[in-house]
């Protein structure tokens, strides 16, 4: 199993830090949709995005580690095996007392998706 070989750091639309740890011939990009309290729609921002914009010369790992987390109370570890494109994980972020309203919590979409394009020569574009 390939285990991660880079980081990325970014951050949300309300501040939040996000950090990946990611094999790189598999991510592509962390996107994360909240719901805009003011406008009452969903907004959603690229937050990590791999800088490389092609695999390396060897081919995509069979099977490949991606952890995300946040200093929003958010971590946790994919396992990704085979042709997998795109991962959607959604979060329940508790309510704060007296702040939130209703005290359900915010629903948060994380989008974690592979999307490299192949190596360049033989058997790639």
């Amino acid at each position: 199993m390939a285990k991660p070989d880079d980081t990325g750091k970014g951050t949300d639309q309300r501040g939040f830090t996000y950090t990946v740890d990611y094999v790189s011939e598999w991510f592509r990009k962390l996107k994360v949709t909240r719901r805009d309290p003011s406008k009452g729609s969903k907004t959603t921002v690229t937050v990590v995005e791999n800088p490389r914009k092609r695999r390396k010369k060897k081919s995509k790992p069979a099977r490949a580690t991606t952890k995300v987390r946040s200093n929003e109370g958010i971590d946790f570890t994919l396992d990704i095996k085979g042709t997998v494109k795109q991962v959607r994980v959604d979060c329940v972020i508790p309510a704060k007392p007296g702040k939130d309203g209703d005290g359900e919590g915010e629903v948060v979409t994380l989008t974690v998706e592979d999307d490299q394009p192949p190596p360049e020569g033989p058997g790639g574009p």
